[in-house]
């Protein structure tokens, strides 16, 4: 599911496919944190073998870190604000 996600992401960062643009410089520091999850959730599931409360714990931490992480700053594009001719 993470590795999904990461090519949802992916996909999207492409110039023309989203609303407001997220600016190059950023890219790769989000590209890094998107996809860091599938490593996590590979962890989760070896450590699943070993203790199952600790396994939900670390997959709770990284489903809280999702939900506040920080997003990049928008850059509005142009034609969309202008809004309809």
């Amino acid at each position: 599911m993470a590795l999904s996600f990461s090519a949802m992401f992916e996909w999207s960062l492409r110039e023309g496919r989203t609303h407001v643009i997220v600016p190059v410089d950023q890219r790769r520091t989000q590209r890094l944190r998107t996809s860091i999850g599938t490593l996590v959730y590979a962890g989760v599931f070896i450590v699943a073998f070993i203790s199952a409360p600790v396994s939900l714990a670390i997959a709770g931490v990284t489903a809280i870190y999702y939900i506040f992480a920080p997003v990049p700053r928008p850059v509005a594009r142009p034609e969309l604000e202008a809004g309809p001719q």
